[in-house]
């Protein structure tokens, strides 16, 4: 792991800990690194990223500076970012249903992962990031804590029906049918799906998929487990080769591929996939 860079997290205030999962920081220490690649592996948390030098630090694989200040939803593909230049970076990791109840939009019209925040909400735009770039840590955190509760009370949207679905997945660690669930909430297929698009952007079942994938990745990661074989029925997998499809999906490698990648410390951030989200 590169150490050119420093990455800390803060919690959210008390009014927030529903919306926000954590704030984090990353800045460089004494120069910034020639490129360092940003490669979150998909866990169902959207988020937000404020690059806070004057020119984008974040560029797509085709070396296209991303937007300055950008959200991006629950994806359910590996994205590759190459990072250069002022790496100062502010980000916020939210709670699954966040994109509607914080920005008040649905999750399923953002066409593609990741939209420009000026897109979002211009009038608001150039007033925070300019408050940012001139405020220094923790006063960040706080001015975007203050922001982002402004925008929930503003907001009518009722998550309470993803949120519990969604809670009642992550504690099952995926292990959870449909029909199982759509029991417990009392609701129709249709209108669970609907909410999912809503609020997540993709639909349940592929949520279910992702979290017991992401459920998985932590056992492959911590080798808490001698094998394959294990982790993929622990996890209710037909088969290895199943789990190994599966995880090739999410990650865009395979398992014993993504252990050398950790055993090697390669320069991604990691960070941004740990298991403590």
């Amino acid at each position: 792991m590169d150490l050119s860079f420093t990455y800390r997290e803060y919690p959210p205030p008390e009014s927030l800990r529903q919306y926000v999962k954590s704030f984090w920081v990353f800045e460089p220490t004494t120069s910034a690194p020639a490129e360092l690649r940003f490669s979150p592996i998909p866990d169902g948390f959207p988020g937000m990223i404020f690059q806070l030098g004057e020119q984008p630090a974040f560029h797509d694989t085709g070396k296209n500076p991303m937007p300055p200040v950008f959200v991006f939803r629950s994806s359910l593909t590996r994205r590759q970012m190459l990072l250069s230049g002022d790496i100062t970076t502010l980000g916020v990791y939210f709670y699954p249903s966040a994109i509607r109840t914080v920005f008040g939009f649905d999750a399923k019209e953002m066409a593609e992962d990741c939209l420009g925040f000026d897109l979002i909400c211009p009038k608001d735009y150039q007033t925070l990031i300019d408050d940012l770039r001139r405020l220094q840590n923790p006063q960040r955190v706080l001015r975007l804590a203050q922001y982002f509760g402004k925008r929930i009370e503003e907001n009518t949207a009722d998550s309470r029906l993803v949120d519990i679905a969604v809670s009642k997945i992550l504690q099952a660690k995926g292990q959870v049918q449909l029909p199982e669930l759509l029991k417990t909430l009392a609701v129709s297929e249709r209108s669970l799906e609907r909410h999912f698009k809503q609020y997540i952007g993709i639909n349940p079942n592929a949520y279910i998929r992702l979290c017991r994938f992401h459920a998985a990745l932590q056992d492959v990661r911590n080798l808490s487990y001698d094998n394959l074989t294990r982790i993929a029925y622990a996890y209710g997998y037909a088969d290895q080769s199943h789990f190994i499809r599966e995880f090739k999906k999410f990650s865009g490698i395979s398992p014993l591929k993504f252990l050398k990648n950790e055993a090697e410390a390669l320069s991604d951030l990691q960070v941004f996939s740990s298991t403590d989200r």
